[in-house]
């Protein structure tokens, strides 16, 4: 999966280099203490990078990217999906992570309609995520790009969680 937006080129992560994706997570101290639940964990090192990378890269049906700006090709985020999710045979977008200097200019936004409509061409009807009760910021922004709560539950990892999901638009001519 290789999209490309007026200001992101979203491509395969295999290759990308995990002192280039290290900046987008460490921006991001939030999204690591809740993620990790390690008091006092804000910050991730080279070698969780690297092992996001493998761990992900490597997963069964998982479409592992990065975002990259189109001018100067700077790495600004991170996205996984499952596609599909053996638990409900859905596609579910397990990350999407901007580096924290370029949220709030739409760029998150940007990069999930692109993902979104490359979905709706594969024949893909619906998109699930996961947020963390503990992640009120992710759940407004979910909300705002149009998810919805199907059900309150706990993740693999036991945390409360909401899934959401979005309906997907069919693509239109080209």
């Amino acid at each position: 999966m290789k999209l490309e937006t007026p200001r992101l080129i979203i491509e395969p992560a295999a290759g990308a280099p995990p002192d280039q994706l290290l900046p987008v997570f460490n921006s991001n101290p939030e999204y690591i203490a809740n993620e990790e639940q390690v008091p006092g964990k804000t910050s991730y090192t080279l070698d969780d990078a690297g092992r996001y990378l493998a761990e992900e890269i490597d997963r069964e049906d998982s479409r592992c990217l990065v975002l990259r700006e189109r001018t100067g090709s700077r790495i600004v985020g991170t996205a996984c999906l499952l596609v599909p999710n053996p638990s409900d045979g859905l596609p579910w977008l397990g990350l999407l992570l901007v580096h924290g200097e370029s949220q709030g200019h739409g760029i998150g936004a940007e990069a999930l309609q692109a993902i979104e409509h490359a979905l709706a061409g594969e024949g893909w009807e619906r998109l699930r995520i996961g947020v963390l009760l503990a992640n009120g910021r992710a759940r407004r922004f979910w909300g705002r790009e149009g998810f919805h709560v199907v059900k309150k539950t706990t993740d693999t990892e036991g945390r409360p969680c909401w899934v959401m999901e979005k309906p997907l638009a069919a693509p239109g001519p080209r």
